[in-house]
């Protein structure tokens, strides 16, 4: 199932261990730059720790603790890390919901980037689309073959009509209330990623307000661990959030679709505990580097007061931790194989 070597870059380790429950991440990118290389593998990585595995071929120490005591800390008799995991020893599943990409693209890039194979991870269901799946570690909910069929000119039926769907996804392992188990156990809970759902409001099918408050009521049901959202942050998208200088002249009137877009990313920077964002190079194309990475700290992550990221544990571990985690900007590069390399700005070659 897994890969014996890791595919995270040194330099994002601490940024894509399982973050604290109920926690929002937030990636952007833009046309030229995509994040999906960096959601890959933050999913091989979950997946690969259910497995006992960070992806080094060795014990995950990330599993320890989001809450670092208790519950959410220690470890089982296996010397895995329970890490606000569900069930002992078994991590958290996968549930991603996508709006840009199918599943074709999500199977090669997680395998690539993340060094997993997700085809064994995922359980069909015998009604189930052939695009989708349930049940399994990972599952898979495609918004994005099926947007045509959703309702179009109805903003409550689709609205009604997406939360059904993610939602019968994410409750897909509830016993029936015929169903006892002897003795209880508890249920892997799900790490959420939405990749792009700002296209609604683009298109102009859900507004800011109604798709963000479609997103908390996911967050908020119990199987959800975490949640990890992408949304593009192109310049066109995001104008209305940018005040303009008296300098420049007039400003033009905006676009609806600009608010909206401009609207949605910025309610959920405000509520994210880090955002991170990639982006093209300012000097223009480079053959050796990709694009920039910029990891800073969103609204949330000052709302809780919190000063770390909670991915390793006990209180003991607190400055170690401060030290790693942290607001950066890094140069990065992803090769044709899908191996990626982060580096600072002045690293010496390739």
């Amino acid at each position: 199932m897994t890969s014996t070597r890791s595919t995270i870059p040194p330099l994002l380790e601490s940024y894509l261990r399982l973050p604290p429950e109920t926690s929002l991440i937030l990636l952007t990118g833009t046309l030229g730059c995509s994040v999906s290389w960096v959601v890959a593998r933050f999913a091989g990585r979950v997946l690969q720790q259910g497995a006992g595995r960070d992806g080094l071929g060795g014990r995950d120490r990330s599993h320890r603790g989001v809450g670092g005591e208790g519950e959410w800390g220690g470890e089982n008799a296996d010397g895995v890390g329970n890490g606000g995991a569900g069930e002992s020893g078994q991590g958290v599943d996968v549930l991603l919901v996508s709006w840009m990409r199918d599943l074709a693209f999500w199977k090669s890039e997680i395998r690539r980037g993340g060094g997993v194979d997700i085809t064994k991870l995922m359980k069909k269901d015998a009604d189930a689309d052939e695009n989708e799946s349930s049940g399994g570690r990972f599952t898979f909910v495609d918004c994005f073959t099926t947007l045509s069929s959703l309702p179009q000119n109805d903003e409550d039926a689709l609205l009604a009509e997406l939360e059904t769907r993610i939602t019968a996804a994410i409750t897909s392992q509830r016993p029936s209330p015929t169903q006892h188990q002897t003795p209880p156990r508890r249920r892997r809970k799900k790490i959420l990623i939405l990749d792009a759902p700002s296209l609604l409001p683009t298109l102009s099918l859900l507004t800011a307000l109604n798709l963000s408050t479609l997103l908390l009521r996911l967050r908020a049901l119990p199987e959800i661990h975490s949640t990890l959202l992408t949304c593009p942050s192109d310049l066109p998208l995001l104008s209305a959030a940018i005040t303009k200088s008296s300098a420049a002249g007039e400003s033009r009137q905006r676009q609806e679709v600009e608010v909206e877009s401009a609207a949605f990313v910025v309610q959920q920077a405000g509520v994210a505990r880090w955002v991170l964002g990639v982006r093209e190079l300012e000097t223009g194309a480079a053959g050796d580097v990709s694009g920039v990475l910029r990891v800073s700290r969103g609204g949330g992550g000052y709302a809780d007061g919190s000063e770390e990221w909670e991915g390793e544990g006990g209180s003991g571990e607190k400055e170690g931790a401060a030290e790693e985690v942290r607001e950066m900007e890094v140069l990065y590069l992803v090769r044709r194989d899908g191996s990626a390399r982060v580096f600072e700005r002045g690293a010496d070659g390739l």
